[in-house]
């Protein structure tokens, strides 16, 4: 999900590669979870939320993308 998703931001398909970020952040948290009942660590969640940012940093939605990058702060 994490490759389509830079795939998707690499192509001007923005809305698409947020999508594919959500889902592969949501399917790693419940992976952990049916595992060992874990969470994502910092980094992990960091990943995503920097991740978010620059793909709303890449289709002019700046509002949105500093949201994410404050959130990663």
């Amino acid at each position: 999900m994490i490759e389509s998703a830079l795939v998707y931001q690499n192509d001007a398909n923005f809305e698409l590669a947020v999508d594919c970020f959500e889902k592969a952040k949501s399917y790693w948290v419940e992976i952990l979870k049916a595992n060992n009942g874990k969470t994502l660590r910092k980094e992990q969640e960091l990943f995503f939320l920097l991740s978010i940012g620059s793909v709303y940093e890449s289709c002019g939605k700046d509002d949105l993308a500093l949201n994410y990058y404050l959130k990663a702060k």
